[in-house]
């Protein structure tokens, strides 16, 4: 204790750092009564490390020791957390003062402070108010992108470093886990309700993302009626970012909370996902059949069967989209109604097979390895839906075109592996006992990988 107070009130820069990280390391060596020795130096060592903020290096070294410390020893900070908190929380809001990892550093202890001691955090005033707002906030810096709307897969860079937005978006998640969707609900509510009458799209993004973080752990039906209500709401947004937030968020939602979210809800969302398959913006239409896929999954075919006319009208020019996106995300749509709908999707079968055989010979660049997959796999589905009798013939032709595929010899990340084992497996269930012209080609591989070492 000695050296280090000496330590810390020395003049130079380098030799007050180093203080911080040996008084943050023996936190976590030292026995607890050794340690309790140094709790009344963390005013001092805290203010040392204000004073850093002119010093990015040395400030990042500090605040991760600082967190290291949190996470394995978060009872050191009890009796401080009327200093510690304020100064972490100004420190992640510094924005343009100090460099973003610094601030992400700030944010991640008091994440993983609220993941070590909940209620610690819990009972400290404001705390969990201040969590959320601060995740949002981060959110809030989201890019602009301005060729968002002509993008129909994610961009793909060398930087791996996570975004601020990400890391709000991940803190959220983190912090409902910690505190409870039902304890931090009203704190989601409260922010929610400011940043969503904003003008600025990007709060109304930050609203809508929480809300589906939040929503996966919410267990009270009530609640969960209020979060579709508001993200239906938001389906008719100007911005084209937001419609496409909230059918993210819908999807994710009709998910984590089916059956329940189907049964109660698709009056009002069935009709809007069909609007918004018409969006004039090809990456949010390919989100809405997303979405509806998300949804449809769960959803009773005596539900489904009224509205599929209308889809079949909206997927089938999807199919013949542009943009491979679009036409990737019409082609499991499709797919889906098939398949919770069965026999009864027999009127729709001739006008989609061609489709998909055409799709299957004019897609041949490697991009489209994905797209020829979905289209396997639509057929095999599309198969099982109708039955032998209707199926028979374009069964022995997907086959055909699967095994001349397949043995063109694909790379080991194509996508179309996958989907040809899983469509073949389909189309036995479908053929049954016809399907036995096609084992002498497929047992070869079905050996190889029995045989092959776990």
């Amino acid at each position: 204790r000695s050296v280090l107070e000496l330590c810390v009130a020395d003049p130079c820069t380098k030799v007050q750092k180093e203080s911080v990280l040996l008084y943050a390391a023996s936190l976590q060596h030292l026995v607890p009564p050794q340690r309790e020795q140094l709790t009344g130096l963390m005013p001092t060592v805290l203010a040392v490390v204000q004073r850093f903020e002119s010093n990015e290096d040395e400030l990042f070294e500090c605040l991760e020791s600082l967190t290291q410390a949190a996470d394995l020893i978060p009872a050191a900070f009890q009796p401080h957390m009327d200093m510690v908190v304020p100064m972490m929380l100004a420190i992640s809001r510094a924005k343009g003062l100090l460099c973003d990892k610094n601030r992400q550093m700030a944010f991640e202890f008091l994440a993983s402070l609220s993941s070590s001691r909940p209620k610690l955090c819990s009972r400290h005033p404001g705390f969990m108010q201040e969590a959320v707002r601060l995740s949002m906030e981060f959110m809030l810096e989201i890019e602009e992108e301005e060729d968002w709307a002509t993008q129909t897969h994610a961009q793909s860079g060398g930087n791996v470093d996570s975004s601020n937005y990400d890391i709000g978006e991940e803190n959220i998640d983190r912090f409902v886990k910690a505190f409870g969707a039902e304890t931090i609900l009203q704190h989601v509510f409260t922010n929610v309700g400011q940043f969503v009458h904003n003008a600025d799209w990007k709060h109304r993004y930050a609203a809508i993302m929480t809300l589906s973080q939040a929503a996966e752990s919410v267990e009270d039906e009530g609640h969960i009626d209020e979060i579709v209500k508001f993200l239906v709401s938001l389906l008719s947004d100007q911005h084209p970012r937001l419609r496409y937030a909230a059918l993210h968020a819908l999807g994710q939602t009709s998910t984590d909370h089916a059956p329940y979210l189907q049964e109660q809800h698709h009056e009002a969302i069935l009709p809007a996902f069909l609007r918004l398959m018409e969006d004039p913006v090809p990456r949010v239409a390919s989100h809405a059949c997303a979405a509806f896929v998300n949804f449809a999954e769960d959803l009773e075919a005596e539900v489904l069967l009224p509205h599929v006319p209308s889809l079949m009208s909206k997927l089938c020019p999807m199919m013949a989209s542009k943009f491979r996106a679009v036409k990737e995300q019409a082609i499991t749509a499709v797919a889906v109604i098939a398949g919770v709908v069965a026999d009864d999707f027999v009127p729709y079968y001739q006008q989609v097979m061609p489709m998909l055989k055409q799709l299957v010979v004019c897609s041949t660049l490697p991009e489209d390895s994905a797209l020829r997959g979905k289209a396997f796999e639509c057929m095999s589905l599309l198969g099982l839906a109708v039955g032998r009798e209707v199926f028979q013939q374009d069964a022995q032709e997907a086959m055909q075109v699967m095994l001349v595929t397949a043995s063109q010899g694909l790379e080991a990340d194509d996508p179309q592996k996958t989907y040809i084992h899983e469509a073949a497996q389909r189309i036995c269930r479908a053929l049954k006992e016809h399907f036995l012209p096609y084992l002498p080609y497929l047992l070869p591989g079905i050996y190889a990988t029995l045989q092959m070492q776990p």
